[in-house]
């Protein structure tokens, strides 16, 4: 393979990757950078100075990729709360008692119940 060769399928491997994380196709994204992973793997490593070049700009696009992902990552969790809050579904604070109520058991519950009902007659 040329330099050149290798150069369009390492820029066309990350575009890929870039691609599939900017629109969240996380499947997409993830054969794309195993491929490029493997490829990169069976380089040999006394590539010309321009392939070392273009794994360098590759490096800097990987960084934006990460970026966007944790982004993308955090806008999703932000709507994920939203979500929750809005459908009556997010954890609320438990009331005072709440965890010993919570402990004990409905057959004990009935069990004092059928104990003191004949009292509160």
């Amino acid at each position: 393979m040329t330099p050149f060769q290798i150069i369009r399928s390492l820029d066309s491997l990350t575009n890929a990757i870039e691609v599939a994380v900017a629109s969240a196709d996380w499947s997409e994204a993830v054969r794309a950078a195993e491929t490029r992973s493997a490829f990169l793997m069976a380089l040999s490593p006394d590539q010309p100075d321009e392939v070392h070049t273009a794994i360098g700009r590759m490096r800097e696009i990987d960084i934006r990729i990460s970026i966007t992902a944790r982004e993308t990552l955090e806008t999703l969790v932000a709507e994920g709360r939203k979500a929750l809050h809005e459908t009556g579904l997010a954890p609320r604070p438990p009331s005072p008692g709440a965890d010993v109520m919570a402990a004990r058991s409905p057959s004990w519950r009935a069990s004092i119940s059928r104990r003191f009902a004949p009292h509160m007659h």
